[in-house]
């Protein structure tokens, strides 16, 4: 509980210096320009490891139904006590998001440079369980903050959008995780995606 209070507090101190808030400016332009390709507007999306939720307004003015979910309870924390009651962080590590299949549109994972690779590949099955439509993954490192900052470096990040989903009897099909989940979904009125099937192609 320390560990994670002191870890929570440098990130947190980070952020709040002129470094930190000169990366949080470039990240938030990034992903709000890299997401325009996916439908918003009252379309779900998930933010996994979402910190204390700095991108959770620039999500919410794109038009996104965005909720966040983070491992670090001091971190969930300071989401509530700076965002308020209007935005939602469930409890939640990245490689057992406690969601039914197909729970969101849209899933958008941040993922911490050198991770494990087990969990590495468990966490991006978990968002692609729970994700019906396509999702994005963010990796930022010790060289982050230099290119985002570089303007003669161009910057992408694309979003995955998935050919074709079918779910039957609850099993997902054609994912990358052949694994069915028994676990309950969090969010109150999601609807049951169970027998639809989409074609991106």
């Amino acid at each position: 509980m320390h560990d994670d209070i002191r870890s929570a507090s440098r990130l947190l101190d980070w952020y709040a210096s002129a470094q930190g808030a000169c990366f949080s400016a470039a990240a938030q332009r990034l992903v709000t320009c890299s997401l325009q390709r996916w439908p918003a507007l009252g379309r779900r999306l998930l933010e996994v490891n979402c910190a204390a939720g700095g991108l959770q307004r620039p999500l919410r003015r794109m038009g996104f139904d965005v909720t966040g979910c983070e491992g670090s309870p001091a971190l969930r924390k300071h989401f509530a006590d700076s965002l308020g009651s209007r935005f939602v962080v469930d409890p939640a590590k990245p490689d057992l998001l406690p969601y039914g299949d197909a729970s969101f549109d849209w899933v958008l994972v941040h993922l911490e440079h050198g991770t494990d690779h087990t969990i590495l590949a468990q966490t991006l099955s978990e968002a692609r369980r729970v994700a019906l439509q396509g999702l994005a993954v963010l990796v930022w490192n010790a060289h982050s903050l230099g290119n985002l900052g570089a303007q003669s470096v161009p910057l992408t990040a694309s979003p995955l959008p998935f050919r074709k989903v079918r779910f039957a009897g609850g099993r997902l099909v054609g994912s990358c995780s052949d694994r069915v989940s028994e676990r309950p979904n969090l969010r109150s009125g999601a609807p049951d995606h169970k027998a639809q099937i989409q074609d991106f192609s």
